[in-house]
């Protein structure tokens, strides 16, 4: 935090541009999101995963 406040407020509002340009922006997360959803769906349907039910889920906690 410290070097954060060492830099002007010209520099610190050219770091949060450079910053949100790396990131993703919603429409393409929603859209990443979406398509690992449906692939997860699917391997579940095809059996080549399953879902773990409340009991299986937490009986590692309680050992």
């Amino acid at each position: 935090m410290e070097l954060i406040a060492e830099l002007s407020e010209d520099e610190r509002s050219e770091l949060r541009d450079r910053l949100d340009g790396a990131l993703c922006v919603p429409e393409e997360w929603d859209r990443a999101w979406r398509d690992e959803l449906v692939r997860r769906v699917a391997q579940v349907e095809h059996g080549e995963t399953r879902l773990l039910t409340e009991e299986e889920f937490f009986a590692d906690d309680e050992r």
